[in-house]
């Protein structure tokens, strides 16, 4: 019987199915596993089900019909595996310092892998699938506890597994702080707690090497017993049951500081202040010193060194100072105490007196106790002191400063030591002389003013002015200047000023000259320069003369003026053809003296008048032409181009020619008269323009088509029009021309060299040519082309004479029926081949020079040879093998000529001149390929296509009988 059977994965039923037999009232079903044990179910129809199945066994499925007494065992059998079992034996292994724990399991049977997962305390579930029996989970997150369960899969998956717990090693604290209390030596450390910490334990370490700790079951815990002044490294680490983390550093803690020591105070003379000095302490930042008087009165100082000076003491008073250390945040115990003794106050009661003569001071004061001396020091407004001296109560200042105010104090001076100086007493000094004397001469009558700069609270001022002759004046006022009257003449005066308040006379000012006035010059004289009418009057020196100033006053009233500071002068721009009356006067800070006598000066001529010039156009040729002056010896007149460049020409007459003047410029052109050997001065520049110059940067191409060529050139400025001429070396010539800068020259001879020059025309006048330029012409076209025909194959010569600088040749042959075909050479023949039959070609050749191509030379013409038969057709004349081929006429041949070539290579030949002819003697029962051609002046023409023609059969042999043998 046939058995199957089906496995519920769910149920752990199997159901097992077998086809009925004959005979059978039941039927047993048992399930065997590997160590014999049966389970079974019976029917009496053909299924039933077998429960209890035992996990992950493998069972052997067999089938027993039942007949009342009797069974029988079916000869076929199966198996079947059952699920799985849910893996056992779970263990997991985790070390503190790793986030990777290991998590394992008995394998079981009838398995293909397994499925672990991890479920950690926030949620997060990992799985892990592996063939083995263990996975590792890495990544696990400190403080957290895991769930661990792992189930069978093969074609039903098991049951999963009873869970396995276990904890990650503790967090690491963090946000670490740690601070000391300012008055106690408890260090207190706090953090933040972390997941799966069950206490914590803190370690410190200052800078000394004193280790301190401490542990706590909450986020924060105490160390008591440190030192002061300490910086000390904080460290924690948190536990639970099973693990430590390693060490978090924290923030680094300071202790209070420490109090100063070896405090000392030093007033070192000083009325209101005290140096204090201590050692410095650890943990330190700054330091504040403090001194108390027994009037709670309180000052201090503070610094990071280990002194400072308490200021603001008063004068003869005791304190008591201390200092204490800080670091921003705490400060330490006081120190110890010192006491701190100020010095002497200043004296009191200071007055001042003035004596009027000598500008000498006196101060006085009221005595101060216990003093050994006093010194006065009296401070001007501008800054200048005098001090005096004394063991009693007053001294004297000698030498002040006239007209100032001095702020006058006192100092107590005991044991070396001085007091803070006494309010300031104001002591004032007598007037100063006038400042800013200055003198000043009224040229008329030798009368001199005084001035000067008013002096505060003045009451009157007095000048004496003293001459070098022993002479004396005086004046007073109460202003700022006064006058002397009746000077003496070419005097040197010494004069002072002096300020009288109440009756005291200051210094007197220091002395400032005053120049009386001096007399004309003497022998004075004129002579003229030629040029540019420039005449010098000279004389004699006067004593102490500053200047000297000369005027010529001609007939017309003009007048013209020179001055100088030596014996002569020149004066410029006299007038042409002048009589001047020449005058000097002596000019002494300022004042001038009556004029010299009158001496004459005559000037030259006038330079000539309605100066014009006028162009010859060829060769840039100027004239020039002026009008008579009276009693003119000659005439020069001078050309200055823009360029500097001068020309000049000279003529006793009214006009004269300048040559060889420079193209395109602008001349300034001047006349001067010459009167016994004197030019006068130029007469006003006249405007003389000359022709314009050729143009620059000529250059010259050529266009290859049609032997034009284009010359082009730069702009000329004012240029109405250009000209260009092409000269070649056959002296023909070609003109264009042009109001742009380039022109076109047409019609050029073949293979010629032209020198090409341009002009510029303006307003009719031409410039001269530019340099030559060179122009070539592209070549000639060959001469003396022929033509020959080579009769196979239509192929033609054509040839030619050799073109001097020729490159290369190219020859074009073009038929009647518009068909062309090239060739080229760089000698002096080349040959067209696939020719058209009877064709009538016009050949042409060109020289090709630098890539450019001559015109094409005149046409030759070149026939080909006749183009064979068409229509051939051939037939057979049947007695004798007589075959004869016919086709259509060939115009202008001369001949035809058949010929047929059978199979086994005989030939035969028929030649006519009209439009058939025929073979004889041709082979029986042979097939003939027949071609004709046509022959004209006796070229053949290619063959015509084959046309078959096929002869009669052969007569039979004879046949002989052959015997046997």
């Amino acid at each position: 019987m046939s058995i199957s059977m089906n496995y519920s994965c769910s149920s752990g039923v199997v159901t097992v199915t077998w086809g009925q037999v004959l005979g059978a009232n039941s039927y047993r079903a048992e399930a065997v596993d590997v160590n014999g044990t049966a389970l079974s179910c019976t029917s009496a129809s053909n299924t039933c089900q077998i429960t209890m199945l035992n996990c992950g066994e493998r069972y052997l499925i067999q089938v027993t019909a039942i007949s009342f007494d009797c069974q029988s065992t079916s000869n076929t059998s199966t198996y079947f595996e059952t699920v799985p079992c849910a893996p056992s034996q779970l263990a997991t292994y985790r070390e503190c310092s790793s986030n990777v724990i290991i998590f394992s399991w008995a394998p079981t049977s009838n398995t293909k892998y397994y499925v672990a997962t991890s479920l950690a305390s926030n949620g997060q579930l990992v799985e892990c699938r592996t063939k083995g029996t263990e996975c590792f989970f890495t990544n696990t997150v400190c403080g957290h506890t895991y769930q661990f369960t792992v189930y069978a899969v093969s074609n039903c998956n098991s049951k999963t597994s009873s869970s396995k717990h276990v904890r990650t090693s503790p967090c690491i604290p963090q946000n670490i702080k740690t601070y000391a209390e300012c008055r106690s030596d408890v260090l207190i450390t706090t953090w933040d707690k972390t997941a799966g910490a069950l206490s914590y334990t803190v370690e410190a370490q200052g800078n000394n090497g004193d280790s301190y700790n401490c542990s706590s079951f909450t986020n924060s815990c105490a160390m008591p017993g440190v030192a002061c002044g300490d910086s000390l490294s904080v460290w924690i680490t948190a536990s639970d049951d099973d693990c430590t983390t390693e060490k978090e550093l924290g923030e680094a803690a300071k202790t209070v500081p420490c109090s100063p020591t070896n405090v000392s105070a030093s007033v070192e003379c000083s009325p209101n202040s005290a140096l204090m000095n201590w050692t410095v302490s650890q943990g330190a930042v700054f330091y504040i010193a403090m001194a108390q008087h027994t009037d709670g009165t309180v000052r201090s100082c503070h610094s990071m060194g280990s002194n400072c000076l308490i200021q603001g003491l008063n004068c003869g008073k005791t304190y008591t100072a201390s200092v204490i250390a800080t670091d921003m945040k705490c400060n330490s115990s006081q120190g110890q105490l010192v006491t701190i003794e100020t010095g002497a106050c200043p004296p009191t009661n200071v007055t001042t007196s003035l004596q009027c003569d000598g500008n000498m001071g006196t101060v006085s004061w009221t005595a101060v106790a216990r003093v050994d001396m006093y010194l006065a020091t009296a401070t001007g407004d501008d800054g200048h002191t005098h001090t005096c001296s004394s063991n009693s109560t007053d001294c004297s200042f000698t030498d002040l400063h006239c007209a100032e105010t001095y702020a006058v104090t006192v100092v107590t001076i005991v044991r070396g030591c001085h007091s803070d100086p006494s309010p300031d007493v104001e002591l004032r000094t007598g007037a100063c002389p006038p400042t800013n004397v200055t003198t000043s001469l009224q040229c008329d009558g030798n009368m001199g003013t005084v001035s000067w700069t008013a002096v505060a609270r003045a009451d009157m001022y007095l000048a004496t002015a003293t001459g070098d002759d022993g002479h004396t004046h005086t004046c007073s006022s109460n202003s700022t200047d006064c006058s002397f009257t009746d000077l003496h003449c070419a005097e040197t005066y010494a004069v002072t000023v002096v300020t009288i308040v109440r009756g005291c006379h200051s210094d007197p000012s220091p002395d400032v000259e005053l120049r009386t006035g001096a007399c004309p010059p003497t022998n004075v004289t004129t002579s003229l320069q030629c040029d540019g009418n420039m005449g010098t009057v000279s004389w004699t020196a006067v004593a102490r003369a500053d200047m000297y100033l000369a005027t010529a006053t001609g007939d017309d009233g003009h007048t013209h003026t020179c001055s100088s500071n030596s014996t002569d002068c020149s004066f410029t721009d006299l007038h042409c053809a002048e009589t001047y009356a020449v005058t000097v006067v002596t000019i002494v800070r300022g004042c001038h003296s009556d004029p010299s006598p009158d001496v004459e000066l005559r000037t030259g001529a006038c330079p000539p008048t309605n100066v014009t010039t006028s162009l010859q156009c060829d060769g840039n040729m100027g004239t020039v032409s002026w009008t008579a002056v009276a009693k003119a010896d000659m005439y020069l007149a001078t050309a200055t181009g823009d360029d500097g460049h001068t020309h000049t020409c000279s003529s006793n007459s009214t006009d004269c020619s300048l040559t060889d003047l420079h193209c395109a410029e602008t001349y300034a052109v001047t006349v001067v008269t010459i009167v016994r050997g004197c030019h006068s001065d130029p007469s006003p520049d006249v405007e003389l323009r000359t022709g314009a110059c050729p143009p620059t940067n000529v250059t010259t191409s050529l266009q290859c088509d049609g032997n034009m060529g284009t010359v082009s050139w730069t702009a000329v400025a004012r240029a109405d029009m250009y000209l260009a001429t092409a000269t070649g070396d056959d002296g023909h010539t070609h003109t264009c021309s042009s109001n742009s800068t380039d022109c076109s020259f047409t019609d050029l001879h073949c293979a010629e060299t032209y020198a090409v020059t341009v002009v510029t025309i303006v307003r009719g006048c031409h410039s001269d040519p530019s340099p030559d330029v060179e122009l070539r012409t592209g070549a000639c076209p060959p001469t003396n082309v022929t033509t020959s025909l080579q009769c196979d194959g239509n192929m033609g010569t054509v040839s030619w004479t050799a073109v001097a600088r020729a490159d290369m040749y190219l020859a074009t042959a073009t038929g009647d029926d518009g068909h062309t075909h090239t060739c080229s050479s760089n000698s002096t023949d080349c040959s067209f081949t696939d020719l058209h039959c009877a064709e009538t070609y016009a050949v042409t050749v060109v020289t090709i020079v630098r890539g450019c191509h001559s015109d094409p030379s005149p046409d030759v013409e070149l026939r080909t040879g006749a183009c064979p038969p068409t229509n051939v057709t051939t037939s057979l004349q049947c007695d004798g093998n007589m075959g004869t081929v016919s086709w259509t006429a060939v115009a202008r041949a001369d001949m035809y000529l058949a010929t047929a070539t059978g199979d086994d290579g005989h030939t035969h030949t028929c030649s006519s001149n009209s439009t058939d002819c025929s073979f004889t003697d041709l082979h029986c029962a042979e097939t003939y390929a027949v071609t004709v051609v046509t022959i004209v002046r006796g070229c053949h023409s290619d063959p015509s296509p084959d046309v078959e023609l096929r002869t009669g059969a052969c007569p039979p042999h004879k046949c002989h009988n052959v015997s046997a043998v």
